[in-house]
Order: C-alpha cells, then sequence, then structure tokens
C-alpha cells in the first residue's frame, strides 16, 4: 500500500519539510514508486507512491484541482469507479474519461463535500485540505484495511499511515498506553480509536473527521 503523512500547525507555524522528511523517512518502503511533497505555508502534505492497480501508475500526488483550493494525499483503491465516473461526469465533476482512485476522490469531494465518503466503494485512507474551508477533511473506508493515524497537541495536528512516523515528531513522545493494552489483552478488544502510545490515535474504519486550521 502506499502510504500519506502530514501536518498543520494551528498558530500559523510554517512546515519544515525537514519535519515531513522525518516522518517520510520512517515509511520509506512505502514509496518505491516516488515521494513527493506539498507544503504551504501552516499545512505540509506528502504522499509515498506503491503502484498496485493499472490506475495507480498514472496518479501524481498530492493531487490538487483546477481552482488550486483541495490538495489531496490518498491511499485508496476505488471499486465502483464506473458508477462513480459516470456519476461525476453528468454532474459536471469529472473531466477524463479514465481517472485515477485519487481524481475520483477529489471529484467527489468537491461534488458532495463531507458526504462523499458515503459514495466510495472500495478500501482508502485520505486526507484533504480545502483552503476555501480552512480544513483538512480525513476519512477511512469502512473495513479499515487502509491505516490511519494521528496525533493533536494545541499546536499542531498530525497524520500518517504508520505509527512510527508521529513517533518521529517532537512533540509526540513514545509513552506506553497501559490502559489500551490491557483491553487488547481482555477477552473482548472494542477500542479501536486508542493506540498502544498515549499520544497517538487511530481514525477507525468507517469515520471521518474534519480539523480546522485555527484549531
Amino acid at each position: 500500500m502506499s502510504g500519506i503523512c502530514g501536518i498543520i500547525y494551528f498558530d500559523g507555524e510554517p512546515v519544515d519539510l525537514d519535519q515531513i522528511q522525518k516522518m517520510v523517512s520512517t515509511m520509506a518502503h512505502r514509496g518505491p514508486n516516488g515521494i513527493h511533497f506539498w507544503i504551504n505555508g501552516n499545512i505540509g502534505l506528502a504522499h509515498l507512491a506503491m503502484h498496485t492497480t493499472p490506475e495507480s501508475i498514472l496518479e501524481s500526488q498530492p493531487l490538487i484541482n483546477a481552482n488550486n483550493n483541495l490538495v489531496l494525499v490518498a491511499d485508496a483503491r476505488i471499486d465502483n469507479r464506473n458508477d462513480l465516473t459516470h456519476r461525476l461526469t453528468c454532474k459536471g465533476f469529472l473531466h477524463t474519461k479514465n481517472p485515477t482512485d485519487a481524481d475520483l476522490i477529489l471529484a467527489a469531494y468537491e461534488c458532495w463535500q463531507e458526504n462523499c465518503p458515503e459514495y466510495l466503494v472500495g478500501d482508502y485512507g485520505f486526507a484533504l485540505w480545502d483552503s476555501s474551508n480552512q480544513r483538512l477533511f480525513c476519512a477511512r473506508a469502512p473495513f479499515g484495511i487502509n491505516p490511519f493515524y494521528y496525533s493533536q497537541n494545541g499546536k499542531a495536528f498530525a497524520f500518517a499511515s504508520e505509527v512510527k512516523a508521529l513517533l518521529a515528531l517532537p512533540w509526540n513522545q513514545p509513552d506506553l498506553n497501559r490502559n489500551r493494552i490491557a483491553t487488547f489483552l481482555g477477552i473482548r478488544d472494542w477500542d479501536r480509536k486508542s493506540t498502544f502510545y498515549d499520544s497517538v490515535q487511530c481514525l477507525p474504519g468507517g469515520h471521518r473527521m474534519s480539523i480546522l486550521a485555527e484549531g
């Protein structure tokens, strides 16, 4: 699977490319087909490409829309491609006959905004920066195959495909979450949000969230 990660600073502090690169370096195995960055002031995103489908060979991420107000990074495989392509083309949000999975997700957001996951069938985890609304929209498919972890403090929000990428950030300490360990070892493990580290959480499968730039 490909990899994604990113940082948003609530206080307007510029994102340092070195920090994003440190995150990426911990999961470089996810990017054998290329690693690309997008940074704009206090927002930084990265995509690590691993081609697993014919469509993914044509992808270029982070993907920016024509109006330059949306930027997407996604680890995704969309299965209802034909139906989605038809719907979005008829509505005027898609203008190519052979869209990539990233194209479909971006167009779906343009069409349905935060309700777009309801129209996506497949495995995915993605984050999309919407500069018009000053929000980072994140979503994960119901089965939760593609991982999505995040951490947040009063100053920043960060996300990544792997926990160790978040632990590479200076404000995250590798302190063990003993309650989570105890729950995991119990007879029933219903906790889908916390991880084995206090500073890192998991976006459960089938969930979405929006992070406003002002925190």
